[in-house]
C-alpha cells in the first residue's frame, strides 16, 4: 500500500516521489492538444456520475493516446515532440462522455463497452467499466475550447468516432 502523498505509478506520474517533490513549477510538463486525425487510444477506465444540481447522470471513459494513424499530420507530429520521443503521449487524458437521459443512452454505452471488446451481459455497470482497462480503441480526435464557468479557458482532445483496433 502507498504511503500518503506516494505515487503508485511512477512512470505514469513523471518520475519517483522525491523527484517530483524537488522539481521545479518550471520544470513540470505541459500537455499540448494532440494533432486532429485517427488515433490508437488505451482506456485506463470508466466511471459512473450519478445526477445531481441540474446536470444528468454520465459515464466517462478515460483513455491515454498511444499512437497516431497515417492520416494524423506528421509535420504536427513532429512540432509536438512526437516523432523524435521527446513529447510524453500519457500526458494528454481523453474523455468520452455519454450523457444518461433515456433508455437509448444506456444502449450507447453498452454498444461502447461492446467496442472495447467487454460483453456486459451478466457484469453490473461497475464490473463492466473496471473491465475496459487496457482496451485499445480508434478514435478520432478533434480540437476543442471552451470557457468554464469561472473563466478558465480549456483546450482539449475530443474524440468524436470509435472503431474497432485491428492492431
Amino acid at each position: 500500500m502507498a504511503k500518503r502523498n506516494e505515487v503508485e505509478n511512477e512512470e505514469e506520474a513523471g518520475g519517483g516521489y522525491d523527484d517530483i517533490l524537488n522539481r521545479s513549477w518550471d520544470d513540470m510538463p505541459e500537455a499540448g492538444l494532440l494533432p486532429v486525425g485517427s488515433w490508437v487510444i488505451t482506456a485506463r477506465n470508466g466511471a459512473y456520475l450519478p445526477p445531481r444540481d441540474k446536470t444528468n447522470a454520465r459515464v466517462i471513459f478515460f483513455y491515454k493516446a498511444k499512437e497516431p494513424m497515417d492520416d494524423v499530420d506528421p509535420d504536427a507530429l513532429a512540432e509536438l515532440g512526437i516523432t523524435s520521443g521527446e513529447y510524453d503521449l500519457g500526458m494528454n487524458e481523453i474523455t468520452y462522455t455519454i450523457w444518461i437521459e433515456g433508455p437509448r443512452d444506456w444502449q450507447k454505452v453498452k454498444a461502447h463497452l461492446e467496442l472495447l471488446g467487454v460483453d456486459p451481459e451478466g457484469l453490473t455497470l461497475k464490473e463492466s467499466l473496471k473491465a475496459v482497462k487496457g482496451a485499445d480503441v480508434v478514435a478520432f480526435l478533434d480540437q476543442n475550447s471552451f470557457t468554464r464557468r469561472d473563466g478558465t479557458k480549456v483546450d482539449e482532445n475530443r474524440p468524436t468516432s470509435f472503431s474497432k483496433y485491428e492492431g
